[in-house]
C-alpha cells in the first residue's frame, strides 16, 4: 500500500473534525477519529496528531469522561507548539474544568484569553475555532453564576452554522439561560434550532431530547396551543 500523501492525511483529520458531535451522537465521530488515527502515525506532522487528540477530548467531554479528556489535551499540548492549537487546547481544558464544577480558575483563563485574542489571532479557520470555543466556555461558565450576566451569551450568536456541534451546544446553552430568566418563548426558538440540527444529523436520541425540552417549555407557556 502506497504511503498516504499529506493532503490525504489532512482530509482524514478534517473529516473527523467535521463529523458533528451532539449529546448522543458519538459513534460516527468515534469511527471518523479511529479512521484518522490509523493513518496519522507517530511520524506524521505533530499538528495533525494534536488535532486528532483535540477531537478526542471533545468527544470525551460529551461522554463525561473528563479524565480522558484532560489526558488527550495534555498529549496534544506536548506534541505541538502551534499557537492556535495550544490556545484551543487551553480553552477546551477550561470547559472540562467547568463541567467538573470549577469556576474561578477557568474564569480567569477564559477572560484573559478572550481579552488577548484580537491581538494574537488572524482570520484563519484555526483561530476562528478558538473564538468559538471561548464563546461556549464563557456561556457555560456563566450558567453556574447566581445571577448570570446576559451579555455572556452574546458570543453564541457569532458561532457560524458550519460549526454544527458548537451551534447545537450554543442553542442548548441559550435555551437554558432563557428558561432560567423566564423567557420561554425565546427559549422555544433556541430549542427548535437545536432540534433542527438533531434532525439534520439523523440523531434520534438528540431529537427526542430536544422535543421533550421544547414540549416542557410550551406547556409552561400555558396557552391553549401550547397545552
Amino acid at each position: 500500500m502506497a504511503p498516504m500523501s499529506l493532503g490525504e492525511l489532512h482530509l482524514a483529520v478534517e473529516r473527523a473534525e467535521r463529523e458533528p458531535i451532539l449529546g448522543h451522537r458519538v459513534e460516527p465521530v468515534r469511527a471518523r477519529i479511529d479512521e484518522a488515527a490509523q493513518l496519522v502515525t507517530a511520524d506524521s506532522d505533530p499538528a495533525l496528531q494534536a488535532r486528532i487528540l483535540l477531537r478526542v477530548a471533545a468527544l470525551k467531554m460529551v461522554e463525561m469522561d473528563f479524565e480522558a479528556a484532560d489526558k488527550a489535551l495534555e498529549r496534544a499540548g506536548a506534541l505541538c507548539d502551534e499557537p492556535s492549537l495550544r490556545f484551543l487546547g487551553g480553552v477546551r481544558a477550561c470547559r472540562v474544568a467547568i463541567r467538573r464544577g470549577e469556576r474561578d480558575r477557568p474564569a480567569a483563563l477564559l477572560i484573559g484569553t478572550a481579552t488577548r485574542l484580537d491581538a494574537i489571532a488572524d482570520d484563519t479557520a484555526a483561530w476562528r475555532d478558538v473564538a468559538v470555543e471561548i464563546a461556549l466556555g464563557i456561556a457555560e461558565l456563566e450558567l453556574h453564576a447566581d445571577e448570570p450576566d446576559a451579555s455572556a451569551f452574546d458570543g453564541l450568536d457569532e458561532i457560524p452554522d458550519e460549526h454544527v456541534d458548537a451551534a447545537f451546544t450554543a442553542h442548548q446553552l441559550r435555551a437554558t439561560h432563557l428558561i432560567m430568566i423566564g423567557q420561554g418563548e425565546q427559549a422555544a426558538h433556541a430549542l427548535r434550532a437545536a432540534l433542527k440540527i438533531a434532525v439534520a444529523c439523523a440523531s434520534p436520541e438528540d431529537e427526542v431530547e430536544m422535543r421533550l425540552a421544547l414540549a416542557g417549555v410550551l406547556v409552561e407557556r400555558g396557552d391553549t396551543i401550547g397545552l
